[in-house]
């Protein structure tokens, strides 16, 4: 056999991929210097639920759709259905998230136990500005 005949290889630039992958910020970026308000708040939950899916290839723990505080609320202060509150706090800079966020986090049995017993509320520090608040 020739190198002629032989087949193409594909390299894989990993680095590429990764870039790529986490192009797409779990958060909107707020403007520096820009209060949130509580719309600006849901509106990052729900970007964060829909990025975090495309992902990681499954929806992930039902998170609360609301700001910490009314997710405090809800869970120290809401009689009929109190129940702890869990923050994740997800970074995309962090070594293993991608492996803690597939393999953990999404794990059925672990999102099904986080639905059944808990409020979780979940926040993109990756950013700064979002660290910040």
């Amino acid at each position: 056999m020739t190198d002629d005949a032989s087949p193409d290889v594909i390299e894989l630039d990993t680095d590429r991929c990764v870039v790529e992958w986490r192009d797409k910020s779990l958060m909107p970026e707020p403007y520096v210097g820009e209060e949130r308000s509580s719309n600006d708040e849901i509106r990052a939950m729900e970007q964060f639920a829909r990025v975090f899916a495309e992902r990681y290839s499954t929806p992930g723990p039902a998170l609360y759709m609301g700001s910490l505080d009314e997710a405090i609320t809800h869970s120290l202060f809401d009689p009929s259905t109190p129940c702890p509150l869990v923050l994740y706090v997800h970074h995309d800079h962090s070594i293993a998230t991608n492996i803690f966020c597939e393999h953990v986090l999404c794990a059925e049995k672990i999102t099904t136990y986080l639905a059944e017993n808990f409020i979780v509320w979940a926040w993109d520090r990756t950013n700064d500005i979002n660290y910040q608040r």
